[in-house]
């Protein structure tokens, strides 16, 4: 009972997010860096993750946009240009360890938990493969640790979910 309590709650905290992400123009939103490639929506628990933003501006007002495909992100007073890969939105975690297989994604310190749609922003993950066993150490906010199987470990920032637009 109490666990199916706490799902509502959830579902219903996603749907008011979902509903305050619809500003005036639904593909317009101030945001703030959080990160290499990676924008926090001002005043929202949501983030944009990219690719190509080295250059861009801190903080800005930014348009995104779907052209030949893909996501564009455009800011307002910048000729800054990239592409948007995800939005994402932290998660609480309920257990302290998971035995996880991560793969590693394209952009350097992102992992992905296979089978998933659960994203480990990372520091300092050196990986020759590209799928590989791990143990996840995280904390109730998902900050923690990624330990590999041969005894490597590194920081997880933070953990994500993908979140559809």
């Amino acid at each position: 009972m109490r666990s199916a309590v706490h799902a509502a709650l959830r579902l219903t905290a996603v749907v008011g997010l979902l509903a305050t992400l619809a500003p005036a123009r639904a593909d317009q939103w101030s945001v703030e860096k959080a990160g290499f490639n990676l924008y926090r929506i001002a005043g929202q628990s949501v983030y944009i993750r990219t690719d190509g933003c080295d250059d861009a501006p801190a903080k800005g007002v930014v348009n995104v946009q779907k052209e030949d495909g893909a996501r564009r992100l455009t800011f307002n007073d910048s000729a800054a240009r990239c592409t948007v890969r995800d939005f994402l939105v932290p998660v609480e975690v309920e257990w302290s360890e998971y035995s996880v297989l991560l793969t590693r994604d394209q952009a350097n310190n992102w992992y992905r938990v296979t089978d998933s749609d659960m994203y480990l922003k990372t520091l300092g993950c050196i990986s020759r493969a590209i799928t590989e066993p791990a143990v996840l150490d995280l904390k109730r906010d998902g900050t923690g640790w990624v330990r590999f199987a041969d005894g490597r470990r590194c920081g997880v920032e933070h953990a994500f979910r993908r979140m559809t637009l």
